[in-house]
């Protein structure tokens, strides 16, 4: 409310949703655009939902889309635009009747995109005439990394070869082993180049005991 209070929710999730991400007020403010998704928020069960605040209605407006946008391009109407597997989709969008008279059309090939957001913007405003930026790429850094072994001497190693969602590289007591996190904990004995699964059932932040397990 605008002169303050608790919070109140908004959506809810539907059968196999986990998150709502990304809202984004649609114009006159009666109308939320958000991408709802089943845990990756890349993957084709991702859909682009609109949610009018009056009426607490929810409509899904496409499925297998992620990071929707709303861009003004002619006179009250414009378009959605939206990521799908790194590319860039566009589709017409009336935010008066919140349908989309078209089908969507593919934009751009190669925007990088992450589990926060996908790397583009755009200047927003009634005119036709606008400017739109974007970085080129695929999965972003933070969702595809190496890890590196950097010694006393300033040299540097590359552990595990091949690019992964790696995060929180944790080194065990002795040294001689990493753990780390991808959808599991694993640890990595870089001596044998042997890799060990932790855990089976997800896994993030890992921590060693003092003997070494």
């Amino acid at each position: 409310p605008e002169a303050g209070g608790k919070p109140v929710a908004l959506t809810h999730f539907e059968e196999g949703e986990t998150a709502h991400r990304w809202p984004q007020l649609l114009p006159g403010g009666t109308a939320v655009l958000y991408t709802a998704s089943a845990g990756n928020p890349r993957a084709p069960e991702s859909s682009t939902v609109v949610f009018t605040l009056g009426n607490h209605k929810r409509k899904v407006l496409q499925r297998g889309s992620a990071y929707a946008r709303y861009v003004p391009t002619y006179g009250t109407n414009g378009h959605i635009l939206f990521m799908n597997n790194g590319a860039l989709y566009a589709v017409p969008f009336d935010p008066q009747t919140l349908e989309m008279p078209g089908e969507p059309v593919k934009v751009l090939d190669g925007v990088a995109y992450g589990q926060s957001a996908a790397d583009f913007s755009f200047t927003e405003g009634a005119a036709s005439i606008g400017t739109f930026v974007y970085r080129k790429g695929g999965a972003s850094a933070e969702n595809s990394s190496t890890l590196q072994w950097f010694d006393s001497k300033g040299q540097t190693r590359t552990l595990l070869g091949k690019p992964d969602a790696y995060r929180w590289p944790s080194v065990a007591p002795g040294g001689d082993r990493v753990a780390f996190s991808t959808t599991d904990v694993w640890a990595y004995d870089p001596r044998r180049d042997t890799t060990t699964r932790v855990s089976f059932d997800s896994g993030q932040m890992s921590v060693w005991t003092p003997d070494g397990q």
